[in-house]
């Protein structure tokens, strides 16, 4: 729940805030499971690795993806960002050395000293946490100057352009942030689990944020809670 509700946090700064409906957001939390299991396969398990290569692939992959998919909007958007999210999940396929359509499993949970993440109650803990930064972290952003030009991008974006704005600066940066959220709970959901699959990347994973998303509230700092308690529960 709590993973999923990360996920969904950042999917609500997309979808809540900015007006963007993205989906294929779950090839973010595919991009940081795999991170987490291609590092330990090849006998890296040093877990700051892990974490590092999960949140800078997210950002490298959303900036680029984001350069393009941003230039569109409504249901181009949506299209787009699905079609990117399908390549994501075939490339996973593909790469029969990482397991292909099976998925790869974790010899082993990443080995984040001072933490020890074999142990259940440190990993829930770190992932209760977790949790609560990024709400936290949520609340702050909307509450900021940043957080209302995105909301007078969702209102008027023609309008916030008339006065200046560079939106597309603003709403690859959201894009990015939301990207490197998810691919946060997607290497907590690889600790978890102890499996990475190209299935996390499927259209129905990105559907089920979105409708964790709506459940809750869309633009409400706890609704992304509420949503994946009421969604998985």
């Amino acid at each position: 729940i709590m993973v999923y509700a990360i996920a969904a946090c950042s999917l609500n700064l997309l979808i809540g805030y900015t007006g963007l409906v993205s989906f294929g957001h779950a090839m973010y939390m595919a991009l940081g499971a795999y991170a987490a299991a291609i590092l330990g396969f090849h006998e890296f398990n040093n877990g700051w690795l892990h974490l590092a290569a999960a949140l800078g692939g997210a950002a490298l992959v959303a900036t680029l993806i984001g350069l393009v998919v941003l230039r569109t909007s409504g249901m181009g958007f949506i299209m787009i960002t699905l079609a990117f999210a399908q390549m994501m999940y075939f490339l996973g396929i593909s790469l029969k050395q990482y397991g292909g359509d099976d998925g790869l499993r974790l010899a082993a949970r990443s080995a984040l000293a001072p933490l020890d993440l074999t142990s259940a109650t440190q990993l829930y803990l770190l992932t209760f946490g977790l949790l609560l930064v990024v709400m936290y972290g949520s609340w702050r952003l909307v509450h900021a100057r940043f957080g209302y030009t995105l909301r007078g991008i969702h209102a008027n974006e023609r309008r916030m352009k008339s006065l200046g704005v560079d939106t597309l600066r603003f709403k690859l940066a959201i894009y990015v942030i939301a990207a490197c959220i998810a691919a946060l709970a997607g290497w907590l959901l690889a600790n978890l689990t102890l499996y990475a699959s190209p299935s996390y990347s499927a259209w129905t994973v990105s559907g089920e944020l979105i409708v964790i998303v709506i459940l809750g509230g869309l633009g409400t700092v706890v609704g992304p809670l509420v949503g994946a308690l009421a969604f998985l529960l």
